[in-house]
């Protein structure tokens, strides 16, 4: 993810990728179920609306995870 956001996501001038088109290119194989039903495909955009949510804060959920990684939660 830390690829896709600091490598791909920074040239998006370059290649069109910004945070909801990286979100809908992988949303579906980041959320894929063992068995698709009729239920995963209708809520894909809310799945890609979670994952444009993490690739626009990315930094902040870094952030979040190195702390609480060294043990202080804030």
């Amino acid at each position: 993810m830390g690829f896709l956001r600091n490598e791909v996501i920074t040239r998006q001038h370059k290649n069109k990728m910004n945070n909801y088109n990286m979100s809908v290119c992988f949303c579906p194989c980041i959320f894929r179920s063992e068995t698709p039903t009729l239920a995963d495909l209708m809520n894909s955009g809310k799945y890609a609306g979670i994952l444009n949510i993490y690739f626009s804060r990315y930094e902040e959920v870094m952030a979040m995870q190195e702390r609480s990684s060294s043990g202080s939660e804030g």
